[in-house]
């Protein structure tokens, strides 16, 4: 039967390794998550509410202002639509 000897200076490397293992991970962890951050926020949101429509209908008036009326009138259809289901 063979015997492996494993030098007493490994043993103390592997005890230390335990939480270099763990920080490394927790940094992983982070970084994901700000690339998930970072990713999301790039990402075009579209507008949840007539007063968001209004809103993106300012950002829009001196490029666009078609577009803008557009959406204004998109904020008024559904300020319109969710008042007559509220009565």
């Amino acid at each position: 039967m063979a015997q492996i000897l494993v030098p007493v200076q490994s043993q103390a490397f592997a005890a230390a390794q335990a939480p270099l293992v763990r920080l490394v991970g927790w940094l992983v962890d982070q970084w994901q998550g700000a690339m998930k951050a970072a990713r999301s926020s790039l990402q075009p949101r579209e507008p949840r509410t007539a007063e968001e429509l209004i809103e993106w209908a300012g950002r829009y008036e001196a490029t666009q202002p078609s577009y803008a009326a557009d959406l204004r009138a998109a904020a008024v259809r559904a300020q319109q639509t969710a008042g007559s289901v509220r009565a």
